[in-house]
This record gives structure tokens, sequence and C-alpha cells, in this order.
């Protein structure tokens, strides 16, 4: 038997009992509904959707204001309503005083819903090997993330300046106000210099993040290679980027060798914990390995970070996000991520796009008119 077969089989045993009704309950009846089951997400609204699309062998009707569809069905006797909300929840309601069968059959729609999950776990399992996949896209989520800690080192929140007003005694020695200020500053100095290594290396993290946003989106619009989406990621970061970029030409390599430090000694070095290795020499202990790693950021006292490396850095991400944005290879593929809509790995789907990247004109046009669409669908126009 077909896993197909299986999975219809378990699908509608736990469905058994439950069928489409021919229409809604009248809402001029004097019978009492009541609501059941309100805004669960056990499970979300979307799989609820396709149980009742595969039971009713259609699609379903929408549903009032902020839902996007509903259904009647026919359980234990009387007809009931399940309801989407903003397609992120849904509701049941039926006739008052059935409590013990609204119970029973939430948890029907939940054990086929557990069942469909399960189903479109294993399809999309294949479905991923052979590319037939979308991706959500994150651009501005990591972008956010990326400019509040860039913002933190910035433009730093503004502090009172250290005062020794009311907290020296009356009968304080001077010397000893001059060192509780001196001490009052230091760790002013401190605490400014830390925050600003710590967003520093925040930035350089969702910096990367938000970067392989980007390279994703290239690559879906991007000759292919012979790669598949899931043999483009298992190659190493400087690997994908060669992938997409030419390396040697001049432009793209200077950034290439910029970014490529600043990914080991910022990004890896505090993502991954990257250690410095030391080995035992009789009479002098332990020692480091390499010393010529001892001057990176890493291992640097907090103290000795200075803005000036932190400005550093940002230019050169801000030279890798201009050469993607810029080059020719890849600027629809950045200008694509830009627009938050869902990343085609399909590639009957990023064809679509990529026919019009020969003609900027209608490629913007087209950006702007799915940017409409998926802005009417997230507000409930569509």
């Amino acid at each position: 038997m077909s896993s197909s077969n299986k999975f219809n089989k378990k699908f509608f045993a736990a469905l058994h009992g439950v069928s489409v009704a021919k229409s809604f309950p009248d809402p001029t009846s004097p019978a009492q509904i009541k609501s059941y089951e309100f805004k669960s997400t056990e499970p979300p609204s979307y799989v609820v959707r396709l149980v009742f699309v595969l039971l009713a062998g259609s699609d379903l009707p929408s549903g009032q204001d902020k839902s996007a569809w509903a259904i009647p069905i026919d359980f234990d006797g009387s007809t009931w309503v399940v309801e989407d909300w903003r397609r992120y929840s849904w509701h049941l309601s039926g006739p008052v005083g059935r409590d013990k069968s609204a119970k029973l059959l939430a948890k029907k729609i939940r054990a086929a819903g557990s069942i469909l999950n399960s189903f479109l776990q294993e399809y999309g399992r294949e479905a991923f090997k052979s590319d037939e996949i979308s991706l959500q896209n994150q651009f501005s989520r990591t972008r956010g993330l990326y400019e509040y800690f860039r913002d933190q080192v910035e433009n730093p929140p503004l502090k009172p300046e250290p005062t020794m007003q009311g907290e020296i005694p009356e009968h304080t020695p001077e010397e000893h106000s001059v060192t509780q200020l001196f001490g009052s500053l230091m760790g002013k100095l401190f605490d400014e210099a830390y925050s600003g290594w710590a967003s520093t290396a925040a930035v350089v993290v969702f910096f990367f993040a938000h970067l392989e946003v980007i390279m994703d989106s290239c690559f879906s619009l991007s000759p292919r290679k012979g790669l598949t989406f899931a043999a483009f990621r298992q190659l190493e970061w400087l690997e994908r980027f060669k992938h997409l970029l030419p390396v040697n030409e001049p432009d793209v390599q200077a950034v290439y060798v910029a970014i490529d430090r600043v990914r080991k000694q910022y990004r890896n070095a505090f993502a991954h914990s990257t250690p410095i290795f030391f080995v035992t020499i009789p009479g002098a202990g332990l020692v480091p390995m390499d010393s010529e790693h001892l001057s990176e950021p890493r291992w640097e006292p907090p103290i000795a970070f200075t803005r000036e490396k932190a400005i550093d850095v940002f230019k050169t991400l801000d030279d890798t996000i201009e050469l993607f944005r810029s080059r020719p290879e890849t600027k629809f593929g950045f200008r694509y991520a830009e627009t938050d809509l869902p990343i085609h790995i399909n590639q009957a789907h990023a064809q679509e796009l990529i026919d019009l990247t020969a003609d900027p004109i209608a490629f913007e046009a087209e950006m702007k008119t799915r940017m409409r669409i998926q802005d009417a669908i997230e507000n409930m126009e569509l």
C-alpha cells in the first residue's frame, strides 16, 4: 500500500462521523449558538483548512470579517461551524448544551490535523530534495535585528556624566574624592567599551544571518550551475559567495577578503565560541599554540575595543551589501529579497521572475504588484 493510501485510510478514519453540511445554520433561527473552541492554534488554521478541503473535495467558502474561510459540518446529529480567524487560529461553534460532542469533534479535527501534518512533513522532505520548495523571506526581520544593535554602537544612549554631588561624606579627604571620581570615570569608560564591543559582535552575527537571506534569494534567481539548494547550503560560506559572484574580479575580491576577515574574527569566533588551544611546555606551563590570533577581537579585553574598530567593521558590512545590491549577478536577487515575498527555490516559480530580469522596469513593476497583493492578503482584503 502506498504512503498516500495509508494516509487516506488514517485521515478519513479520524474524521469518522464528520461530514460537510449542505448549508450554514440559519442565523435568524432562535436556537442558541455557543463558541466551544475559540482562537485555537492546535493545529494552526492553515492545517484545519486543508483538513476540510480534503473532506469537502473542494475549496472552502469565505468567512465573515477577519475570517478567510468557514465551513458548516454535520456531526452527532447537529450542524456545527468551523471558522478561521485572521488565517492564524480557528474556532468551533454549535448548539448550546453539546459540550461533550464539541470536545469529541475538536478531538477529531486535531487528530486529522496531526495525521495531515505528518504527511506534509514527509511530502516536504521529498520536495526539498528536488527543489520544489519556497522559503520564508526573513529579510526585514534579520535587517531589523542587525540595525538595532548597530544603532547601539553608532548612537549609544545618553548617560549622565559621573558626579560626586551627594556621594562624598562632608569630611572626606580631598584625595579620596579624586580617587573616587577617577574610579567612577574608569567604570563609565569600561561600561561604554564593553557595550560597544558586545554590540559590535551582535551586529556581525545578525548581519551574516541577514546576508544568508540575501544569498538564498540570489541563488533562486541565478544560474544553479548543477547545484540543488541543499547542495548550495552545504557549501562552505566562502564557496557560496564564489558561487554567486566572480571573486577573480578586483572589486569583488576586495570585498571577499575583507568580509572573510570579519567573518572569522567576529562571527565565527563569537557564534561558535572558537577556542584558543594551549599546549603544556615543561617549565612554562600552558602556552598558546599560535600567538598570531591573540590580537583578534575575541581575545582583546573589552576596554581595548575602540569605536574606530567598529567603524572599520561596519564599512566592510556596508561594502558587502552594496556589492550584492549593485552587481549584475545578484542585483535582482537582492531586490527580490527586499520585498519580503517568499523566496522560490522551485525552478518553475523562479523562472517566471528570471524571465523578467531582461527588463528591469518590468521586473520592478512585477515586484510592486506582488507586494500589493501580499499586503492585501495580510490585511484580509483578499
